[in-house]
């Protein structure tokens, strides 16, 4: 099926012409019915086309001096001054017109045509050519500002969006030099006491960076291709760690279907490991759950020792988008990803799990699970 017709200007100045013609010629006939005078169809009809036609064929005059002297600009004021003119102009010579042709219609012996009759009634008569001048004249004005007006917002819209995947590729791109900065620095502690561990992450890494870089610069994966990249990066983790670190990932497979940013959890990840266990001994669990619930996609990721009471969240520190306070700089880049993405209609929360100097932690992020239209 063919697309809606779309109202270019001269669709819109023909069809505005229709509508005058057929309410001017109706206003007319009901006047005359209304006085008495006798109509006769075909001089009638002639009569009305003859006035309305006239004034149609002036339009692409006056679009073409509304085109050469806007009045809009520097120089409004001339310009104004000369549609004033030629409003004048072009009003009194159409109503001169209607007049010589319509009384020469009308003429008989007994009323002859006289010119100085025509003059008169243009001189007294022709402030409607005027007002359909400017009429025409402030419409096709009104128009080109509307369209440049669009124009205008379009390309704002389009300035906006290039700047919004500048920044989106900017916050993108921090991941991984942070995560591998933190990893390089691991590693480098561990070729001395353990070289044998050392390699093992080493080649984790390697898995891992490639796997990433598979995914190019898409900015948003399906949640479930994103724990497949979390899993390398775990394992990472796990063998720096090793039995210290236990892992649970519980991700509903309508939740696995929901597109997320790229590397959204390896530094919600990576900032529980290095604030919760990499700062205590002992073991610690790690959680990371993902479910479906009013249109929302819920992740969280959960620190939780195992010599630390299962309390309630106590202490929360709340990283929504207007607060900051007691984020990292990994916690801090994904918050400034989610606002960009998603707006408002996100939310990105710090809770602290239990009391005491090893409590742990949990991160929640909330993001719609629909895309923006």
């Amino acid at each position: 099926m063919s697309g809606p017709v779309r109202l270019t200007r001269g669709r819109a100045v023909g069809l505005g012409w229709i509508v005058f013609a057929l309410f001017y010629s109706l206003q007319s006939y009901t006047f005359h019915l209304s006085v008495g005078q006798p109509i006769r169809i075909p001089q009638f009809l002639f009569t009305e086309a003859l006035f309305v036609g006239l004034l149609a064929v002036q339009t692409p005059l006056i679009l073409a001096l509304a085109a050469k002297f806007p009045i809009t600009g520097i120089h409004r004021g001339r310009h104004i001054a000369l549609h004033a003119v030629s409003g004048l102009f072009l009003g009194f010579g159409h109503r001169f017109v209607v007049e010589a042709v319509s009384r020469s219609m009308r003429a008989t012996p007994e009323a002859p045509f006289r010119w100085e009759r025509v003059w008169q009634a243009s001189l007294g008569s022709f402030e409607l050519g005027v007002f359909a001048y400017l009429a025409v004249l402030l419409a096709t004005s009104f128009w080109d500002y509307y369209t440049r007006y669009q124009a205008e917002r379009l390309q704002a819209a389009h300035l906006r969006a290039d700047l919004s995947a500048a920044q989106l590729e900017t916050l993108r791109m921090q991941v991984q030099p942070h995560f591998l900065f933190n990893t390089l620095n691991a590693i480098s502690i561990l070729i001395e006491e353990d070289p044998r561990i050392a390699r093992s992450m080493i080649e984790s890494l390697s898995d891992f960076l490639r796997a990433t870089l598979t995914e190019g610069s898409s900015q948003e994966i399906p949640l479930s291709r994103e724990v497949e990249l979390l899993r390398n990066y775990l394992r990472i983790e796990q063998t720096r760690f090793g039995d210290r670190l236990q892992v649970d990932v519980n991700v509903g497979e309508n939740a696995g279907r929901v597109q997320v940013p790229t590397l959204l959890l390896q530094p919600l990840v990576e900032n529980a490991i290095r604030h919760g266990l990499a700062r205590r001994p002992g073991r610690s669990r790690l959680e990371i759950e993902g479910s479906l619930s009013d249109g929302m996609l819920l992740l969280a990721v959960r620190d939780r020792p195992e010599a630390a009471p299962h309390s309630a969240s106590a202490g929360a520190t709340n990283g929504s988008a207007s607060d900051t306070h007691g984020l990292g700089i990994g916690l801090r880049n994904t918050q400034a990803r989610l606002a960009q993405l998603y707006g408002e209609a996100q939310s990105l929360t710090l809770r602290r799990l239990g009391d005491g100097e090893f409590a742990g932690s949990e991160v929640e992020v909330r993001i719609p699970s629909e895309p923006k239209r």
